[in-house]
Parts: C-alpha cells; structure tokens; sequence
C-alpha cells in the first residue's frame, strides 16, 4: 500500500512485503520495533516501526486463523466424501429398484 503526503510516498510495510526487503537496522525497546528496509531492487527504502504487544497479537490470531480454516478445511472434505457417499448410495438403490435378473 502506498500513502502520498506532502508528494512524498509513504509505504506501508506488510509481513509478506519484508520477504523481499533487506533490513539496513533495527532498533528495539521494550514496546516498539523499528527496521529500516532497503527494497530488492535498490530503489527505496521503507521505515517500519511496529508495536510488538500489537505484533504479537496480530501473529496469535493469524495462527488461529491458519487452525480454523484447516478445522474448516478437513471438515468440508468430510462433508463432500459423505454427501458423494450418500449420491452413490441413492443411484445403487434406484438400479436395485429397476434390476430385473
């Protein structure tokens, strides 16, 4: 994401766009974190400054996120694994109906 203020861009630092970045430095306190990122292809640097409490729960819920769309995921396959079952069983019952030896 990118903010203009003043004619100077302002970009926003996401968690995947730092795979790409090489941090120059990094300062720390307690709190906060600040990294100043140098961009892949040399053209831009990027200040980051986050809050770790906030860090933290933002990387907890993605993890939760990631368990509950997993969760989701199993049980969907489940779901479709009956219902194509439960198809199957519905066609054997009508060809048994109709079956004359």
């Amino acid at each position: 994401m990118s903010k203009t203020t003043k004619g100077v861009a302002m970009n926003t630092i996401t968690r995947w766009d730092r795979s790409a970045n090489r941090v120059i430095a990094r300062w720390e306190d307690p709190q906060n974190a600040v990294s100043l990122l140098r961009s892949s292809n040399l053209t831009c640097f990027r200040l980051a400054i986050t809050s770790k409490q906030l860090d933290a729960q933002a990387e907890a819920a993605i993890i939760e996120s990631v368990k509950l769309e997993n969760e989701e995921a199993s049980q969907k396959e489940i779901n479709r694994q009956k219902k194509e079952a439960d198809n199957l069983e519905v066609v054997r019952q009508k060809k048994i109906k109709t079956f004359h030896p």
